[in-house]
């Protein structure tokens, strides 16, 4: 056993690329908090350098792909399955394949009356998914005994229309919330997609964070930053509230019954099949096992090939 004092060289290589050391031999966790030169070193072995100049964004994204890697390689189970899923979602919104058709119309809250109406609402409609909608709250309400919060149809009504997408705003979750990632698992085993069982573990870990800060959960769900646009989670409270006001607006009935109906009669998916297929031996024309008898053992004759090796030399043929 080596001297706390002295490192051993794989530990040494591990502190180079910014692992932290193995305990007892095993895999080491995942660096979830690594320091610029390390996103830097990695960075260059990667891409030969940082992808773009080391603007503050840049390297937010930088670090992030960084910890992507680091739960890869590191993570727990449930943590590299998370990763694997980002992965996909990426790829499905670069297709624009995430969702389905955007055929249902809401109105939008227009508190600064930026579009000119006379209602307090923007003049054109946004179109949302009504199916990734129904899909959302139907994780909501099936993640109830796990601890998601039941978001009211009214929340709901307003939340949605603030966002402005079919998911939300949903960007994904806190990958060091291990209960949060063990739910989205059991809602997978539940039948329910990937996106929303993540969705609802988003919702869970969201609101338990406003509840142990006595934040709105507005205020949580958007964050406690600020923005590039240099908005906080205060401001997209304010932005809640004011479209709060407008939420039982006629022209929004249509978006309204969708919630209303989703929301009381949520359509849950069924379970995936995990039982294997049972193997039946083979039968003859007469519904007969051909191929095994009593016990379990073959009714096939046996062969000494040895036999029948010497007899064709002896034959010459």
């Amino acid at each position: 056993m080596s001297s706390p004092l002295i490192k051993s060289p794989i530990e040494m290589l591990y502190e180079q690329a910014g692992i932290p050391h193995m305990s007892g031999g095993g895999q080491p966790p995942p660096n979830t908090k690594p320091t610029r030169a390390q996103v830097a070193a990695w960075a260059k072995q990667h891409f030969g350098n940082l992808p773009n100049p080391p603007t503050a964004k840049n390297w937010a994204g930088t670090t992030q792909q960084y910890v992507q890697d680091q739960l890869k390689q590191y993570g727990t189970p449930e943590q590299q399955n998370y990763v694997k899923w980002q992965d996909d979602r990426h790829t499905r919104q670069l297709a624009l394949q995430d969702e389905s058709d955007k055929v249902v119309p809401v109105y939008r809250a227009d508190p600064a009356n930026r579009f000119k109406g006379n209602n307090g609402l923007e003049t054109q409609p946004t179109y949302l998914d009504p199916e990734m909608i129904q899909k959302q709250i139907a994780a909501i309400r099936a993640g109830e005994k796990y601890g998601v919060p039941q978001l009211s149809p009214q929340q709901l009504k307003t939340f949605y229309p603030l966002e402005g997408r079919s998911d939300m705003g949903f960007n994904g979750v806190d990958f060091n919330d291990a209960k949060a990632l063990a739910l989205a698992e059991k809602l997978k085993a539940e039948g329910h997609h990937p996106d929303q069982a993540y969705y609802a573990a988003a919702l869970y870990n969201k609101n338990n964070m406003a509840n142990r800060l006595h934040a709105p959960l507005p205020q949580a769900w958007n964050g406690f930053g600020t923005s590039e646009y240099g908005k906080t989670g205060l401001d997209y409270n304010k932005a809640y509230e004011a479209f709060g006001k407008v939420v039982d607006h006629p022209q929004n009935k249509e978006f309204n019954t969708l919630i209303d109906n989703a929301y009381n009669n949520p359509q849950m998916p069924q379970p995936p099949n995990t039982t294997a297929p049972t193997e039946m031996p083979p039968v003859d024309t007469m519904g007969n096992s051909s191929g095994m008898a009593a016990g379990g053992s073959t009714n096939k004759p046996f062969y000494d090939m040895s036999r029948l090796l010497i007899q064709k030399h002896l034959s010459g043929k």
